[in-house]
């Protein structure tokens, strides 16, 4: 997994406490008692774009409904509009950093599980195997075995969305562990250089980012890698559950979709470890 190099304010929270996550269930964040964590992976998929980029309306845009139609069930997708020559529209500084530290090279391009799925030899993309790649990605994820999943519940009031979450360890596991929550909206209206319907003419983006929600009682959360819920070692059956927060206000709120990521976090590097989603 590409190394991910993160400030020193970041990496030093990484390093503090060092204590032995309890083997017993260990709630941590007044989680709701009726979350399910089913044993099951899913990957994630980011299409990385931008609404003035026309390759990502016209090629790009079929490429990522295939994707999306292929791994349905199985991956959890995200567009990720950052602060790019080809930006415009729904730029957010979690999806700038989703593109610096996953290797992005390029738009559109796409990563599954943190990491560039390219095949583009010369300059030319080869779309059917770049398509080949991540469902592979998808499916090797599927397919093994289960560390640790997330299982959550939301609910909003006023502008304010809630998220409930738990975190169950299904096999021991070392090291530090954490979870992001990405909130984001799905079928947002915008121009989009290079769709068919014209590049002044509104079109739905598929599951825009819109940020990443802060753990209850904190004011800050790191935007990529989340808050820390296990470090040393972690027993087999440990749950943890956390609480989170995201201002929806101005958003259509019956498209709002979360994706909860885990990620092992070792000496400013993150590795991929599980997804869920509520995307239908």
């Amino acid at each position: 997994m590409k190394k991910i190099y993160l400030s020193l304010i970041v990496v030093a929270l990484a390093f503090a406490g060092c204590k032995k996550t309890e083997e017993t269930t260990t709630p941590t964040g007044g989680g709701d008692a009726g979350i399910v964590v089913a044993e099951v992976n899913t990957a994630i998929v980011v299409k990385h774009t931008g609404s003035v980029c026309p390759p990502c309306g016209g090629w790009g845009w079929t490429a990522n409904e295939d994707i999306i139609s292929t791994n349905k069930g199985s991956a959890a997708f995200m567009s990720a509009y950052s602060q790019n020559f080809v930006a415009k529209l729904f730029i957010t500084q979690t999806a700038t950093l989703m593109d610096s530290e996953f290797g992005q090279s390029g738009y559109p391009t796409w990563s599954a599980n943190g990491n560039q799925q390219v095949d583009r030899p010369g300059g030319r993309v080869n779309s059917a195997s770049e398509k080949a790649k991540i469902a592979k990605v998808v499916s090797d994820h599927k397919a093994a075995k289960v560390v640790a999943n997330a299982g959550f519940t939301t609910a909003i009031s006023g502008d304010v969305l809630t998220i409930d979450t738990r975190t169950k360890f299904f096999t021991e596991a070392q090291g530090n562990y954490n979870i992001a929550i990405y909130v984001l909206e799905d079928g947002v209206m915008g121009a989009q250089s290079g769709h068919p319907s014209g590049s002044n003419t509104p079109v739905a983006h598929h599951h825009v980012i819109r940020g990443s929600a802060i753990p209850e009682g904190s004011t800050s959360v790191d935007l990529l890698a989340g808050t820390q819920i296990a470090t040393g070692t972690t027993a087999a059956g440990t749950t943890i559950d956390k609480k989170f927060t995201f201002d929806v206000k101005g958003y259509d709120k019956s498209k709002i979709e979360v994706v909860a990521v885990l990620w092992k976090k070792e000496l400013g590097s993150l590795e991929f470890v599980n997804a869920s989603t509520d995307q239908k």
